[in-house]
């Protein structure tokens, strides 16, 4: 990921996270890096943290589950999970992301992803993502510049709103 992909995918964490510890006090947020192993980090590592590498975005997904299974029974917690990428993902690792968001949705309230899009081009998992998921509480966004933050947040919250309301 580029410096300008970076910042927007901080820039809108930042955003997000600062919205839900506003609204919500008693919210739990962890924090989970990737390359191509999930690994759950501290506020500032996520935030100031630089990773490089290959990417497997399953690998961040399937730490959410274990995560999940481990200290947030969905019965207990509403559960919200959130993606910011620039969609590059090894190939080999497209299905099994797929089949991870799939998982990730059965036990969230709501599972967003957000794609970095400088350049104005949609990735290969962007579009399997609209091929192959499809459920009610999975939001997808993009965005291409820091004046996209807020719609994107807007857009993916809207969605949880609109599902609730059903």
């Amino acid at each position: 990921m580029d410096q300008t992909k970076k910042y927007l995918a901080r820039s809108f964490f930042f955003m997000l996270y600062s919205f839900i510890k506003m609204k919500y006090e008693k919210a739990q947020v962890e924090f989970i890096a990737h390359s191509t192993v999930g690994k759950v980090v501290t506020e500032d590592e996520f935030f100031h943290k630089v990773e490089s590498g290959g990417t497997y975005v399953s690998s961040g997904y399937q730490k959410a589950l274990e995560l999940i299974r481990e200290k947030y029974n969905p019965s207990q917690y509403n559960i919200y999970a959130f993606h910011a990428s620039d969609g590059d993902n090894w190939s080999e690792d497209n299905e099994r992301a797929i089949k991870s968001v799939n998982e990730l949705c059965d036990v969230c309230n709501l599972f967003g992803y957000a794609e970095i899009m400088t350049y104005g081009y949609s990735s290969t998992i962007k579009k399997k993502y609209s091929q192959d998921i499809k459920r009610d509480n999975f939001a997808m966004v993009a965005m291409q510049k820091k004046e996209d933050l807020w719609n994107a947040i807007r857009d993916m919250l809207k969605a949880e709103m609109s599902q609730s309301a059903e």
